[in-house]
């Protein structure tokens, strides 16, 4: 007969009825081996952690390829801002460079069919008031107060702002 101790003994009783002490003792033979659930706990968790790495890849690929669709369809991109207060203090060291101007309607000064109109708008972010001139090919958008536009300057010799492309915000 046995009696079961704690998991690190065992007491066996032999045919004289006299206990006899056993060490060390495993309770199964195959308390080494792995369970077939165990195995298959190991591969589902394995199949998720995949499922989630691929799924977070996914994500960032389509998180990137959203990124560069919105930065390449903006055709200024590359230009630098409108600098409103190096132009106010001395436009001369910015003629015959392109800008990238954020414009906020303010109003219209005049118009002219070979010239085109000269506008009134507020340059950003110093809400600074700057005439500029709009060619007659571009001359005929309906402008409104307080709209807001992107749009390409360029500042002439006699210091005139000239916007060659206009986009509405």
């Amino acid at each position: 007969m046995a009696e079961f101790g704690d998991n690190s003994s065992l007491t066996v009783v032999n045919k004289e009825g006299n206990p006899a002490k056993v060490e060390s003792f495993s309770a199964s033979p195959f308390a080494d081996r792995v369970t077939s659930v165990e195995v298959e706990h190991s591969k589902l968790a394995r199949k998720r952690r995949l499922l989630f790495i691929a799924i977070s890849a996914s994500l960032a690929v389509a998180l990137a390829a959203i990124v560069f669709l919105t930065m390449s369809r903006d055709p200024l991109r590359t230009l630098p801002q409108f600098p409103t207060v190096d132009y106010f203090s001395n436009y001369n060291a910015l003629v015959g460079t392109n800008f990238r101007a954020d414009l906020v309607v303010d109003s219209e000064l005049g118009w002219d069919k070979e010239s085109g109109r000269l506008m009134s708008f507020k340059a950003t972010p110093e809400d600074r008031p700057l005439a500029v001139i709009i060619p007659p090919a571009i001359a005929d958008e309906y402008f409104v107060k307080g709209r807001n536009y992107e749009a390409r300057v360029t500042v002439r010799e006699d210091g005139a702002v000239v916007a060659d492309k206009l986009f509405r915000n």
